[in-house]
């Protein structure tokens, strides 16, 4: 998978491929096509794919399917929340000098 490739386009095409063996009656061991998944993403995915192998006593397909499209849902939300949030501004009220020179502090008495 290349960097930038849209996630669900690479696990279609990965879902097809497996099929694809599946009808060709090819013998895979389930963890093998795991790996080879997980192997498949680009660097960006290189923490992300070492927490799910050292983390997982036993991994299976749809496991690794539902772990990143949960990944990338998560991604799209908190990059959506950081591009509203570099696009608010915040506004406060306007500064009021007081005429005692203490530029708008209370005076605290004993």
């Amino acid at each position: 998978m290349l960097e930038g490739t849209i996630l669900e386009d690479h696990l279609t095409v990965f879902k097809e491929i497996v099929s694809d063996l599946e009808s060709m009656e090819v013998k895979y061991d389930e963890e093998d096509l795991d790996l080879i998944l997980l192997c498949s993403l680009p660097t960006s995915y290189a923490i992300f794919r070492d927490t799910i192998l050292y983390t997982r006593d036993s991994l299976t397909l749809d496991k690794v399917y539902d772990v990143l499209l949960s990944k990338e849902k998560m991604d799209k939300l908190v990059g959506g929340l950081e591009a509203k949030s570099e696009s608010l501004v915040a506004r406060g009220r306007p500064h009021e000098r007081s005429s005692g020179g203490n530029s708008g502090l209370a005076e605290v008495r004993e």
